[in-house]
């Protein structure tokens, strides 16, 4: 089964503009905050604080809302009910439509792999990342000529929390607020894992006897 991480979005003047005039420098960092009823997280950079992201469980499906610090929102990333693999679909505050995330994961007979894409909103191809093994912390993307547009990583060991670095190389090419929501859904989606693991393991196992 796959499961591909595809990002699409409009690489349209409104995204050029967007990443010039929001205020957030190139180089930011999204940390999951610690004792709150959600996951959240907070966006920041050496400039000081930017905004956050707030999961949140709504109509039966899973919402990442992104708000400036001013508690104004920015973006909306909706999980999909029904999808091949896991779908979200990101909308700016006037619920426009700026893009899609879909994971993938790819299995071979030892080991598991991801991918991640970038697609414009006609499906063309804009960005991607190289095979990644499923532990790795850091997400590289490229653009179709090779050339690297920006890094998404955070550190092998986490103490109690995420913390997501940031790194974008050409500010036009990709739209912030996708990129914002990126850690934050992957960072929700290790936790819940993590949760069902646990409770699985918690389980009593069942003796039957012939």
């Amino acid at each position: 089964m796959a499961n591909d991480l595809l990002i699409s979005g409009k690489n349209t003047g409104n995204v050029t503009a967007y990443n010039k005039n929001n205020g957030i420098p190139s180089k930011f960092n999204v940390c999951e905050k610690r004792l709150t009823l959600t996951t959240s997280f907070s966006v920041s950079s050496d400039a000081g604080e930017h905004g956050s992201v707030r999961a949140k469980f709504f109509n039966l499906s899973t919402q990442f809302e992104f708000k400036d610090k001013s508690d104004n929102l920015v973006a909306t990333g909706k999980k999909a009910l029904v999808s091949w693999g896991t779908r979200i679909d990101v909308y700016d505050s006037q619920n426009n439509k700026i893009g899609t995330i879909r994971e993938e994961v790819l299995k071979s007979l030892f080991k598991r792999y991801t991918s991640y894409k970038i697609l414009d909103s006609n499906g063309n191809e804009i960005a991607k990342s190289k095979k990644l093994d499923f532990g790795a912390t850091g997400i590289t993307l490229y653009n179709p000529s090779g050339k690297e547009i920006a890094t998404i990583d955070r550190p092998w060991i986490n103490i109690f929390r995420d913390n997501w670095n940031i790194d974008i190389k050409d500010r036009s090419a990709v739209d912030m607020r996708i990129l914002v929501l990126i850690g934050a859904y992957k960072t929700y989606s290790d936790n819940a894992k993590s949760s069902s693991d646990s409770s699985n393991s918690s389980r009593p196992k069942s003796n039957s006897k012939k």
